[in-house]
């Protein structure tokens, strides 16, 4: 699964899919609460590319 980060998508004009995530932080809480359980559930949800709003690391 490649993640796709806000930082790394600027410079693009389409987006991969991926959790809508809060306004302001993304996916932050979501993915500090239980990384794994959520990488799995966005690759399950949307595949092998997904795009996360915010910074994950």
């Amino acid at each position: 699964m490649t993640i796709i980060s806000t930082s790394e998508a600027k410079n693009s004009g389409s987006y991969p899919p991926g959790p809508k995530g809060h306004f302001l932080l993304g996916s932050l809480f979501e993915y500090n609460s239980d990384s794994l359980n959520f990488l799995s559930k966005c690759a399950q949800e949307y595949g092998d590319v997904v795009f996360c709003k915010g910074s994950l690391f």
